[in-house]
């Protein structure tokens, strides 16, 4: 099959395997004798399926070869849409080196429309790889029947024998393969003697009287129980018939006698735990053996692409640890956490020895997304939950996740410990009250909140001894009688983990060459992200911010009768008084008024100071039909300006009245600027120390951003002079907002506080601890009931009251939370990495749920409509734009983008010259992915009405004013962009 008659010059083969696996040969010869191009992937790309199949597409593979397991990682749905559609580039698709998949799971992986060549290979190691080819037609596809191996190629001979050695003409026996000139030597062996050669396969096979083999399972594949043979591909491929199942594996435990079933839910289909669990075992029950459904990310597969059992075992032993409380060794989890280390920064070549205990995840190679997936690993194989380890694993070295993790396998042993005699201790009790009154003591039961006493302090923080459960909240209740029987618990055994502590360091040589940092061999787009975490940090010694606190009650609103410049006779004297080197250049000061309007990238209307104007149109409140009008739209640049180095950060505008808006925006070079949008003029730009990623906030006096070097500053909006800047214990990337009925400006900080500021006054009102983890997306503030709803990256989620900083309630997602709360009428939408969105009420009480196919960045938009039902659109890692109704959470649309987006979808208004005379407003979704592509969508139905591709990665949030969209790439350049449009009439 692979020669120069099947691949040519043009074609594009893929290198699945390893170079110790035998069919990298086929792959690379291929190439050699045909001419084709070779396409090379780390490993580590191999393990990510939306990638992978990401590559195949761009780089239009058309010969692929791999394993049925490697193809099922990427689940149906990622293979209809991604790899086997319509339009696919890929040619030739060859199976092999495990069985065949159902002609019925395989019509199931082909998009609508799709033409891809799919052939059967069968071979072994010692014939030199592929012994038997089969092509599977239309035909075959539409018959419900399992696939044969195929002919023999070419000198190739095949042989079915039974038990007795007898070769089998029909029936059941193992299959031998081999031939005269087919040899090859294993190990050691010597030259082998006999004409022809053949070798046993250990799989078993049945011949029929056409002469056809079909593959029944391996040899040690099938299972005896009970005196009865079980065949685990049979299983599997009952369970893969169910709706619900994107990919699945059976293994056989046999010390426990229990056959697992392993499965991947389908993203995209609703369905609980336990409704799914009920379905197979129902589905199975004809088997008539035991067994257990364990629900995982993926099935792991070996180096060679086969699933791995041994890794599937070793997670259902986890299990059973943790229910004896058997605890990791250090040395083992040491050993994992190297390996996923290495696997996800790609550098499996480097040896545990020459691994720097000082090395950084992400100056070693990792990124934001990676880190995600690789912690995804870690928990499901040591069966652990680590809340804050995304954020160790971005921030601190590798020792210092290595303590994290240890830590948590220690807690988790403590837990399982503690549950126990706290069960038991109520028991006691339970009979001792019992005794005395006659009447039980009702058990306290697991209901979905629990309630622990906060008391207002500046900084709150947890006990440590404390926990809140996935999905629940925390209320201001008081247990305290609780809380102290878990102390008492804890304490002694707390005391024995910390004297039995192993220092990690111990586990490394000393001595040993840190890892050369990859920043070297890339180019300045692709490493941006590493100069920032240069230098250690220490979040664990880090002091609190020495800041003076407001000690006055502060009023309600904030009344100003007129906005003037505090610092417009006197800029210069700012700098020294507050001691900061910054480089500033005024062009040209801003042109305020007391009337104004603030967009940010989620379109709100901020603040206006003149009730009785209203010379503005707030962005949100026009609301059209989608029936109105259908629109022809351009793109036409206008200006772009360069920042020096990579633009994450979103623009924030200022519309003053009568005047041209202003974008605020900074970038990685540590250039904050004001851009006069009309003609693309620098109205005045500062130097800060370190890289900005921070998206500004304004109240039309002051503007405030966050920088990596610890500090939020605050500039006058006129001159661009520095009027206050606050020191926090760690990078400032979250992006502050205004509270516009306290005025105060509200910011998180990698230190792991949410901090208040007077601007004004230069206090600091209250800062408040949420968890122990850094807080990188911004702040969220719903006006009634008024409060801030705020996020960490432990997954933590808090209502926090404006004028106080009490925590009212806590609620636990899944996973870290990047992406910005949503605050709307009926509570707050948050969005995790799990892909879980979710509807709170004000009260932290669960609404609704919704899965998405990947991890969520992108922060959540509000889409107000007349006609339908309000509606929240967001961002996805899985490439699509979702629109989800804000009441229950069912889909509205989705919308698959070229590659995962990151930023925040802007719902906007375009204004549409119908006629001479008349003027038409068009609402629109503008949205744009990591890998440049900007779409403009009709926000009631999803569809593109124009696209356009930027230069550079996207993760910068469009923002739209007058027709005029503003954007950030990672080309250094901010680009002001008009929408220009052709109109129809929509019949």
């Amino acid at each position: 099959m692979y020669c120069s008659k099947y691949t040519s010059s043009k074609d594009v083969v893929l290198l699945t395997s390893p170079f110790t696996f035998d069919p990298s040969m086929v792959e690379v010869f291929t190439s050699l004798s045909s001419g084709a191009s070779l396409l090379i992937v780390p490993d580590f790309v191999k393990t990510m399926p939306a990638k992978l199949a990401r590559i195949v597409q761009e780089q239009k593979v058309s010969v692929l070869q791999a394993t049925p397991s490697l193809l099922q990682r990427f689940g149906k749905e990622l293979l209809q849409k991604e790899l086997l559609h319509s339009e696919s580039p890929l040619r030739v698709l060859a199976l092999g080196g495990e069985r065949c998949p159902s002609t019925r799971t395989l019509r199931s992986w082909k998009g609508t429309g799709n033409r891809t060549e799919i052939y059967n290979i069968y071979g072994i190691t010692e014939v030199s790889c592929w012994a038997t080819c089969k092509k599977i037609t239309e035909s075959d596809l539409n018959d419900d029947a399992e696939v044969p191996l195929g002919l023999p190629l070419l000198h190739t001979k095949v042989v079915v024998k039974d038990k007795e050695d007898n070769h089998v003409v029909e029936g059941e026996g193992e299959l031998f393969v081999g031939g005269e000139s087919r040899i090859c030597l294993i190990d050691n062996e010597k030259r082998l003697t006999g004409s022809p050669v053949l070798r046993a396969t250990g799989d078993w096979v049945l011949r029929t009287l056409d002469g056809n083999i079909m593959f029944l399972c391996r040899v040690d594949s099938v299972v005896k129980y009970n005196g009865k043979k079980v065949n685990l591909a049979q299983l599997q491929d009952t369970v893969e018939q169910l709706v619900f199942v994107n990919c699945s594996t059976v293994i056989y435990h046999q010390h426990r006698n229990i056959f697992y079933v392993c499965l991947v839910p389908m993203t995209s289909r609703q369905w609980k735990e336990h409704e799914m669990r009920e379905r197979v075992l129902s589905h199975l029950k004809h088997y008539n053996v035991p067994l257990d459904v364990l629900f995982v990310p993926h099935i792991p597969t070996t180096a060679h692409g086969k699933v791995n059992s041994n890794v599937l075992l070793d997670y259902i032993n986890s299990i059973d640890s943790k229910q004896q409380n058997i605890c990791r060794t250090l040395q083992e989890v040491c050993d994992r956490f190297t390996y996923f280390w290495k696997k996800y920064t790609g550098t499996e070549d480097i040896c545990k020895e020459d691994l720097q205990q000082e090395s950084y995840f992400m100056l070693s190679g990792g990124d934001s997304v990676t880190a995600v997936q690789c912690v995804q690993e870690i928990e499901w194989e040591l069966g652990i939950s680590c809340p804050l380890l995304v954020e160790k694993l971005l921030n601190t070295t590798f020792s210092v996740v290595l303590e994290y993790l240890w830590s948590c396998c220690n807690q988790e042993f403590l837990s399982n410990f503690v549950s126990k005699i706290s069960s038991n201790q109520l028991r006691k009790r339970k009979n001792e009250n019992k005794n005395q009154s006659g009447e039980t003591v009702k058990s306290i039961k697991k209901d979905r909140k629990k309630t622990i006493s906060l008391h207002h302090t500046d900084t709150v923080s947890h006990d440590p001894t404390l926990s809140f459960q996935e999905g629940h909240t925390l209320q201001n209740q008081s247990w305290n009688s609780s809380v102290k029987s878990s102390v008492s618990v804890l304490e002694p055994l707390l005391i024995v983990s910390n004297e039995s502590k192993v220092n990690v360091n111990k586990i490394f040589s000393e001595g040993n060459e840190e890892i050369q940092e990859h920043s070297s061999h890339l180019c300045e787009e692709s490493n941006v992200l590493l100069e920032g975490i240069k230098q250690q940090i220490d979040t664990d010694n880090a002091t609190a911010p020495e800041i003076k606190k407001e000690q006055q009650k502060h009023d309600t609103t904030v009344q100003r009768k007129n906005i003037t410049d505090p610092l417009d006779h006197n800029i210069s004297s700012k700098y020294t008084s507050d001691s900061c080197v910054l480089s500033t250049k005024l062009q040209s000061p801003i042109k305020t008024t007391s009337c104004f309007q603030v967009i940010t990238r989620f379109q709100l209307l901020e603040k206006c100071i003149c009730s009785q104007c209203h010379w503005y149109k707030s962005v949100n409140k026009p609301d059209l039909s989608q029936d109105v009008l259908t629109t022809k739209l351009s793109l036409m640049p206008v200006w772009t300006y360069n920042l020096h180095k990579c633009i994450d950060a979103s623009p924030l505008l200022i519309q003053y009245k009568n005047e041209s808006p202003v974008v605020f925006i900074g970038s990685h070079s540590g250039w904050f600027a004001a851009v006069a949008i009309g003609v693309g003029c620098v109205k005045w730009k500062v130097k800060l120390p370190d890289r900005v990623e921070s998206s500004a906030c304004s109240d039309g006096l002051f503007v405030a951003v966050g920088c990596y070097d610890h500090f939020l500053y605050i500039f006058g909006v006129k001159f661009g002079s520095l009027w206050w800047k606050v020191k926090t214990a760690a990078e400032v990337k979250c992006s502050p907002v205004v509270d516009s009925l306290s005025g105060y400006f509200i910011c998180g900080s990698h230190d792991h506080n949410l901090y208040a500021l007077n601007i004004k006054k230069k206090v600091c009102v209250w800062n408040t601890k949420l968890s122990e983890a850094s807080i990188f997306a911004s702040p969220s503030i719903s006006k009634d009931p008024h409060r801030i709803y705020v996020a960490a990256l432990d997954g933590s989620v808090a209502a926090v009251t404006p004028h106080s900083g009490c925590i009212l309630w806590l609620y636990a997602c899944k996973k870290p939370v990047f992406s910005t709360p949503l605050a709307v009428s009926m509570g707050v939408c948050v969005a995790s990495v799990s892909g879980e969105v979710v509807l709170l009420d004000h009260d932290g009480s669960m609404i609704w749920k919704f899965q998405c196919g990947g991890p969520v960045f992108s922060s959540i938009s509000y889409c107000q409509c007349q006609k339908k039902e309000d509606a929240i659109i967001f961002g996805c890692h899985d490439n699509s734009i979702y629109c989800l109704t804000l009441k229950n959470g069912t889909l509205n649309w989705k919308f698959e983008a070229n590659s995962p987006v990151f930023s925040t979808p802007c719902i906007a208004e375009i204004i549409l010259n119908v006629s001479s005379s008349t003027v038409k407003r068009l609402k629109v979704v503008t949205v744009s992915s990591t890998s440049g592509y900007f779409c403009v969508l009709n926000p009631f139905s999803g569809k593109l009405i124009t696209s356009h591709c930027f230069p550079g990665e996207i993760f910068s949030s469009p923002v739209m004013v007058n027709n005029q969209l503003l954007l950030g790439c990672r080309d250094n350049s901010i680009y002001c962009i008009e929408i220009v449009n052709k109109l129809e009439k929509l019949m």
